[in-house]
């Protein structure tokens, strides 16, 4: 992806666009979760709208194709959009860009979101169901997973000349990768406690949502 480009070091990168994105829909993900759905007694058409955020979330992540170039001139918050719904316009398909290692880490992250808001939404409707007891670790794996996703993910993004991003950009994108691995290594720890038996009632049941918002936070903030 490009970042800044001829456009100045002042106006939002590409990047920087869709990152906001992402976190953007990553802290509603959590609130919604956390105020209006993981609670006693909440209506099915709210779980329904948090699944179909969480699906939009993983959608914004698994659905890009990392080989396609924005324009330079586009606009900064609607070439992301034009990115996800024109596949075409990229030069290359979908699953070619997936032999790089940091595009696959990627996709990795998407099914980790798109897999347990799947198997969260089915617990809620079907919290009696003998599949259940299982399902319910499968959001805190996943959270981990992420966190172990962005521990080794390294910021490889080039300049609109393919010249190598700045050193000292890269290692602040690489410690911003840190922090949002530790909110959702966190995420994924007061999870798995607040679902064992013999620490459940110690650990607030929805705590894990407000880690999941500071890892958005962490993406809506992100500017190198």
């Amino acid at each position: 992806r490009h970042r800044r480009g001829d456009r100045g070091m002042s106006a939002l990168s590409y990047d920087e666009a869709v990152h906001t994105y992402i976190g953007a829909t990553l802290i509603t993900v959590a609130a919604l979760g956390a105020l209006f759905v993981d609670r006693p007694g909440s209506p099915v058409w709210r779980q329904h709208v948090w699944l179909g955020f969480a699906l939009f979330l993983g959608w914004i992540v698994m659905g890009s194709n990392e080989s396609w170039t924005p324009p330079t001139t586009g606009n900064v918050w609607w070439t992301p959009i034009v990115h996800l719904v024109s596949p075409n316009a990229a030069p290359k398909p979908w699953w070619a860009a997936l032999s790089a290692p940091h595009v696959l880490q990627h996709k990795l992250s998407a099914l980790c979101i798109v897999v347990p808001a799947l198997t969260e939404w089915f617990i809620r409707r079907r919290p009696e169901h003998a599949a259940t007891r299982y399902l319910r670790w499968v959001a805190p794996v996943a959270l981990v997973t992420v966190a172990v996703i962005f521990v080794i993910h390294r910021p490889v993004h080039r300049h609109d000349h393919m010249m190598a991003m700045d050193p000292m950009a890269m290692q602040a994108e690489l410690y911003q990768h840190w922090v949002f691995a530790a909110a959702f290594l966190c995420a994924g720890f007061t999870a798995f406690l607040s679902r064992l038996p013999t620490s459940a009632a110690r650990v607030p049941p929805r705590v894990w949502y407000a880690f999941m918002a500071l890892g958005g936070l962490v993406f809506v903030t992100f500017r190198v």
